[in-house]
């Protein structure tokens, strides 16, 4: 097999051309899955891709702000592709679709260049590359549209790398560092995770540079460290949309407490490892309660952790590839360990998408190494069955996101829990116009709602209600989402339909004002309200 795989990265346009064929192929069942969950707020709903005029807004507002919400997120250059590619097809969604995966592609193909580059070793770099390109666990960041925030980052990410190891040789030119410099502003525009970057060119330096010294190092990442803080402090005042030290809305024991943090983050560790190992029940939005004692979970980690720690130690001095593997690995999933920040979840598959490369790299590596030449047709079976295993199960999982119906009751099969997953299902049968149905998937998520956080149940619930008539429990339900959440400009807008509709000016009146609060430029609610008030008194 080693033969084999020297032979086909010796040319490098025909391995690219074989990580498309293999790409596109296990893919292919993923261009027909349709808009749905964040990608009406993100491209469908966000006027903001859909009119140039609007392009100083995509770098000065939320993610979402195009569509009227709120977010913590600012990834001005993920809607920029969006909106290319919306001017250039519409919402055509087999052109999205091959966008993300092409990015993904590319991605493989980049990993492959760049482990080359550092190992030496075409086998090796050729494997991790393709499990990268052919493990189940991408799918979130490939098969969903929203997903490209991922390969995007990701691409500009290995860019940024390739173009910093290029200027760092002994010819190297000084070009190829400011680009590279250019590539991780640009990673930045894409994802938060970016910014990892300068600390994974460290580890890239202790791990390959032979001759590296402190001095050496901090001279030539110092730039990237700068951009980072600038970009960091940014995200802390200017772009500060909600509370980015902070993605809950509300105090829990998780948030408040690091300690807890910490042993869920352990018990979420060992998740990782099994998905990594093994993929199996993959899906969205798993419920994880917090950990809140060293349960036998967090016990294991901590032993794979020592493991590791002992594995890197022992071998540094003669293969660092553990220690580049693993840093890379932990390095990346950091951000989204929620230990220093909490963020917006416990646990995603798509937080793999970066750090699957360096767990593979350490573990193909450590298994070579205990291998060396022996059992090897036993081994070449193995790896074969291996990958089969994986492209087939990426293949079987992407049937779960045909359509938003099937997807979220895939997810219900193991998450009964989840507020949001009970209302987008609520959503994709209301598309369906299955209203019933609907209205019960509506009132569980808001059965779950126990602290009544959560607006978006409650206006759907009002738009079912009126779908069938029902205008007075669509009222109060309207009421109820701005209730909760008083920058719901959706529920705005139909409540005073409504009411103008009924005539019933009175009530209108304070939610035109409220409205006009939210959206001083509002010329049409100032009108309606200039209006009302000119009307006389009933």
């Amino acid at each position: 097999m080693k033969s084999l795989i020297k032979k086909l990265s010796r040319k490098k346009l025909n391995l690219f051309l074989i990580f498309c064929c293999i790409g596109f192929l296990i893919y292919a069942n993923s261009f027909k899955v349709p808009f749905f969950a964040d990608d009406n707020d993100n491209v469908v709903n966000n006027i903001y891709i859909k009119d140039w005029k609007y392009l100083p807004k995509l770098f000065s507002e939320n993610l979402i702000a195009g569509a009227g919400l709120l977010s913590n997120y600012w990834r001005p250059l993920l809607l920029l592709t969006f909106s290319i590619d919306y001017h250039l097809f519409g919402l055509n969604k087999y052109w999205f679709h091959f966008v993300d995966i092409s990015l993904h592609i590319i991605n493989a193909y980049l990993i492959f260049i760049i482990l080359q580059i550092l190992l030496k070793r075409n086998g090796l770099s050729f494997l991790v590359a393709l499990i990268f390109l052919i493990h189940p666990i991408q799918i979130e960041a490939v098969t969903c549209i929203t997903g490209r925030a991922d390969p995007l980052y990701l691409l500009f990410l290995l860019l940024s790398i390739y173009l910093y190891l290029k200027s760092i040789t002994p010819n190297g030119e000084i070009r190829f560092y400011y680009f590279s410099l250019l590539s991780f502003i640009a990673s930045l525009l894409s994802k938060e995770i970016a910014i990892i970057l300068p600390v994974l060119l460290v580890i890239l330096e202790i791990s390959f540079n032979k001759r590296w010294t402190i001095k050496s190092v901090f001279l030539r990442t110092i730039a990237f460290f700068v951009l980072a803080a600038i970009y960091f402090l940014s995200r802390l005042t200017i772009l500060n949309f909600k509370n980015i030290l902070n993605f809950y809305d509300f105090n829990s024991v998780y948030v408040q407490s690091a300690l807890v943090r910490i042993l869920t983050f352990l018990k979420v560790l060992l998740i990782y490892f099994g998905l990594l190992s093994f993929p199996h029940d993959l899906y969205m939005e798993r419920d994880l309660p917090p950990v809140t004692s060293f349960e036998w979970s967090s016990r294991t980690s901590v032993l794979i952790l020592i493991v590791i720690s002992y594995l890197i130690i022992r071998r540094f001095s003669k293969n660092k590839i553990y220690f580049f593997g693993f840093g890379l690995f932990f390095i990346a999933l950091a951000p989204a360990s929620g230990i220093f920040i909490p963020i917006n979840a416990i646990i995603y598959e798509h937080w793999l998408y970066l750090p699957m490369v360096g767990f593979f790299l350490a573990i193909l590596s450590l298994g070579e190494e205990i291998l060396k030449d022996r059992f090897k047709r036993l081994t070449t079976f193995f790896l074969l069955s291996y990958l089969i295993f994986l492209a087939v199960t990426t293949v079987k999982t992407n049937f779960n996101w045909k359509d938003p119906i099937t997807f979220y009751n895939h997810i219900l099969k193991y998450n009964h829990t989840s507020i949001r997953v009970w209302n987008n299902l609520g959503m994709a049968y209301a598309d369906a116009n299955e209203l019933d149905k609907a209205i019960d998937a509506y009132k569980e998520a808001i059965a779950l709602d126990k602290e009544s956080i959560s607006a978006p149940p409650h206006h759907n619930l009002a738009n079912a209600y009126l779908a069938k008539g029902m205008k007075e429990e669509a009222i109060k339900e309207y009421r109820k989402a701005i209730d909760i959440d008083e920058r719901f400009i959706y529920s705005y807008n139909n409540l005073l339909a409504l009411y103008l509709q009924a005539g019933r000016h009175a009530e209108a009146i304070p939610i035109l004002e409220k409205k006009l609060k939210l959206s001083p430029n509002d010329n049409v609610t100032r009108d309606i309200l200039n209006t009302l008030y000119k009307l006389p008194k009933k």
